[in-house]
């Protein structure tokens, strides 16, 4: 069981999984497919939140949900791959085009479509 004592950031918690769960920066940034530099920026909070792609990386390797990585929230649900697919949506959506959007709404019978 990992502490929440001293992991405020994205950084200090990438950091405390990652050892441990024995991982040195190197074998963590290959199961990640980043470099290991990447994760080092990444471990010292001198970038950006992690992209989707790889904060889900970082989230199946560390066997953690994103919403721990991103603001250390905890899932008792035990279901990491769940919150992966959700934030990943979450990003599909925010990408996609209005009229995407509006069709998607309409298809899972969300909102009507609009009368001619």
């Amino acid at each position: 069981m990992v502490s929440n004592r001293g992991m405020d950031t994205i950084g200090s918690r990438v950091r405390a999984l990652r050892k441990a769960r024995g991982l040195t920066q190197t074998q963590l940034a290959a199961l990640v497919g980043i470099t290991q530099g990447s994760l080092s920026l990444i471990e010292k909070n001198l970038t950006q939140v992690p992209s989707g792609s790889t904060l889900a990386a970082l989230c199946a390797a560390l066997r953690t949900t994103p919403d721990f990585i991103i603001a250390g929230l905890r899932d008792d649900s035990g279901n990491i791959q769940a919150a992966i697919d959700e934030h990943e949506l979450v990003h599909l959506w925010r990408d996609m085009p209005p009229e995407a959007r509006q069709l998607l709404l309409e298809s899972a019978g969300l909102r009507s479509t609009p009368s001619s």
